[in-house]
């Protein structure tokens, strides 16, 4: 690992470069965007930059800071944020007085305010912060190669029950820097920018070319459609009913086994009114679960020289409850599966508390290979 002075000596070298775009106004009272971000020059020790660097270099360590733009990992946009340019997920914190405010168990990505460029005999690891982590901010370690050059990029996870916030400028994560035996070869360099999605990336062309802040390699299989975010709203309202009953139950446990040693003795009536309540909130979430639809996706399977296909599922609810049925095919294969004509059938089960609903796909041709139409549906009590 390098030490304080052989940092140093490698910027001084070019061997390793520091660039701002965001700094704090002379007074203190702005912080000000440079669309042509400054760089850290040791022989002119006035300069903004400069200042900020020193600030910033802790011993053998460089506080890496939060730059303006943050995106969350969550699938809908947080309450109370403003987005970002279009993206639903990102927010900028310029138009949240410089502010992030992160969710309990929310994982947010955030770009630092550096751009770093580091030569062939120069490699660095990016870690936690202990100021940050005892407050339940986690982050995720990462190294970083010899001739990277580009604006930093780290996950931070709120393990905590409540909020916190970051501000614009705020260190965030610390990097250390280390020396590379021999030096990589220039092929590597030449190769990089095909195998790093940030390379290259600084503040102006975020900003002003509207470059998304956040590119990535690994995509998501495809957005959630609308149906398959109701239900997961459903399952999540399940939960939330689940865990205050259970929060509710813990609290009537520890008042019976009070109770039991003599310390509520005064307090039975209260007690029993608390029991009730329980019952009462049990017999709720038993009701609401009823409502709930009934969700599903499956596929259709037409085989070669047939027309149509179907597939039957069993319900476990008396046929004279469903109320109704929704029933598409998914939006992601829209494109690819047209003139489809889909339909429903429900059939009374084998018992009394039983449905059966065959779901079928009638094609517009004869199918010349097999056929697969994934479906999602709905059953409405």
């Amino acid at each position: 690992m390098l030490s304080h002075n052989e940092i140093l000596k490698r910027i001084e070298q070019g061997e390793i470069k520091i660039f701002y775009s965001f700094l704090k106004s002379e007074d203190g009272s702005n912080i000000d965007f440079y669309e042509n971000e400054l760089e850290v020059n040791l022989s002119t020790p006035n300069s903004l930059a400069t200042q900020f660097f020193y600030k910033s270099l802790y011993s053998d360590r460089l506080r890496m800071t939060v730059g303006p733009i943050a995106k969350t990992h969550r699938l809908l946009p947080v309450a109370g944020r403003k987005t970002y340019k279009g993206h639903h997920q990102c927010t900028d914190l310029r138009e949240n007085e410089n502010k992030l405010i992160i969710e309990p168990f929310e994982a947010v990505s955030i770009a630092s305010n550096e751009r770093i460029i580091l030569g062939a005999r120069t490699a660095s690891i990016v870690l936690p912060r202990v100021t940050n982590t005892d407050s339940g901010l986690l982050l995720t370690p990462a190294y970083i190669d010899p001739y990277y050059n580009g604006i930093m990029r780290v996950v931070v996870f709120n393990g905590a029950e409540h909020k916190q916030t970051l501000s614009l400028l705020e260190p965030i994560a610390q990097m250390f820097f280390f020396s590379v035996e021999g030096q990589v070869d220039q092929a590597f360099r030449d190769s990089f920018s095909s195998k790093s999605v940030f390379y290259g990336n600084n503040w102006n062309r975020i900003i002003n070319e509207s470059v998304d802040p956040f590119p990535r390699r690994k995509i998501p299989l495809r957005e959630q459609t609308k149906f398959e975010k109701l239900t997961t709203n459903l399952g999540r309202y399940r939960a939330s009913i689940a865990k205050s009953l259970v929060t509710f139950g813990t609290i009537t446990f520890f008042a019976a086994l009070f109770l039991a040693i003599g310390k509520f003795q005064s307090t039975i009536d209260d007690f029993k009114k608390l029991e009730k309540k329980l019952d009462d909130n049990t017999m709720k979430i038993q009701t609401i679960d009823k409502s709930l639809p009934i969700t599903g996706n499956n596929d259709i399977r037409i085989k070669t020289g047939n027309r149509h296909g179907s597939f039957n599922t069993i319900l476990d609810i008396p046929t004279k409850e469903i109320s109704s049925v929704w029933l598409q095919i998914d939006e992601s294969y829209a494109d690819s599966l047209r003139n489809i004509d889909l339909n429903y059938d429900i059939k009374a089960g084998s018992n009394s508390r039983e449905t059966v609903i065959e779901f079928s796909a009638i094609l517009s041709d004869i199918a010349s290979s097999d056929v697969r139409i994934p479906i999602l549906w709905m059953v409405v009590k």
